[in-house]
């Protein structure tokens, strides 16, 4: 996917056997890899690119030596408001938005008033970009309420404001993305997003026979087209989804890579190659080494089955815990289960088991 463009990340997600884990996949790693082990040894490379006439692409911003004119894609105070939950009604039409209200954060109190007795989603807004639905509160009644302004009190100054809207009873929700480019939007697909419980999403599904309809992706490409005449250049991926009665509501826009793109660019290659239809993330945390867990799920990436995205040798920073994330791939959901349930199995007791 990066070709030859210069990629910096850190040593721990390309030593030498996660590269060579990839290339059994069948998957060769960007060809020019700028390593750091401190964020000050990622300044400093990514400094020297600078010097040399490059421009920083991000998906979270850099740190703050960085910041200089011209030196990113995108400025940060772009990437702040176009990220802010607060601002969703500044880039999608009405029609296409929940009931809702977006409340002063001095104003808590109003978080009682709207709709009350119906359940709600209250979502914490601030400059720039959040992930995996953390500051996002499901309150089915009023306790529940009161639980969120309690959580929202404590952190009331980082806040552009507290967006609640009414829990709309949705039937298929998709993340969208696509790239915003210098003169056109491409849309690049969609993941079903699953779910544990309302605003907990456990991971993405995308299913050729299950994909959003043409209105949806319009509606996105819309969206992604305000951000591009404001100078918007990259990757986004919005959260859209329909009722049973088709109607269309968007629920968070986010302006940079999010966890499904990786997923969506290398799905048809993916199951094309193991005459497979449907694709499903997987991710592993677990305390210890990374090479024993990859020597035991070896097979399943050899044969296909398995589609590493991101491998990380644990270290004192991520305490201790090393990371798998990548796509199962089968014809069925069956196979997707099966084949997912094998890997689990093959390293439960390096992974699950607990020591005394």
């Amino acid at each position: 996917i990066m070709g030859d463009m210069p990629l910096i990340c850190h040593q721990s997600t390309v030593t030498p056997l996660i590269l060579d884990f990839f290339r059994q996949a069948g998957i060769e790693p960007a060809a020019n890899l700028a390593t750091f082990e401190t964020e000050e040894d990622a300044v400093a490379v990514a400094q020297e690119y600078i010097r040399c006439g490059k421009i920083l692409a991000y998906t979270y911003p850099p740190p703050p030596d960085l910041h200089a004119p011209g030196s990113l894609l995108v400025t940060l105070s772009l990437y702040n408001w176009l990220n802010d939950k607060a601002n969703l009604a500044e880039l999608v039409d009405k029609d296409y938005l929940p009931p809702h209200q977006v409340v002063p954060p001095d104003c808590l109190s109003r978080l009682y008033d709207f709709l009350p007795g119906r359940d709600v989603f209250i979502k914490a807004c601030y400059p720039g970009a959040t992930g995996a639905g953390k500051d996002v509160l499901y309150c089915p009644d009023q306790i529940s309420r009161q639980v969120a302004l309690d959580w929202l009190d404590a952190c009331k100054n980082e806040l552009s404001g507290v967006r609640i809207e009414e829990a709309m009873e949705i039937s298929d929700c998709w993340c969208l993305s696509l790239a915003v480019l210098e003169s056109c939007i491409r849309y690049l697909g969609a993941a079903t997003q699953l779910f544990t419980e309302p605003a907990k999403q456990s991971g993405s599904r995308i299913d050729s026979d299950h994909l959003p309809p043409d209105s949806v992706v319009t509606i996105a490409k819309a969206i992604a087209e305000r951000a591009r005449i404001m100078g918007y250049r990259g990757v986004a991926g919005f959260d859209i989804g329909t009722t049973l009665s088709g109607q269309i509501f968007v629920f968070d826009l986010n302006f940079r890579l999010v966890s499904s793109t990786p997923q969506i660019l290398l799905h048809e290659a993916s199951v094309s190659r193991v005459d497979a239809r449907i694709s499903q993330s997987w991710n592993k945390q677990f305390t210890g080494r990374l090479d024993t867990a990859l020597e035991r799920i070896v097979e399943f990436s050899q044969s296909g089955k398995f589609v590493p995205v991101r491998l990380y040798e644990a270290t004192q920073r991520s305490g201790g815990k090393s990371i798998i994330t990548g796509i199962v791939v089968g014809q069925t959901l069956s196979d997707i289960e099966t084949i997912s349930v094998g890997m689990q199995a093959a390293i439960f007791d390096i992974t699950d088991h607990k020591r005394p």
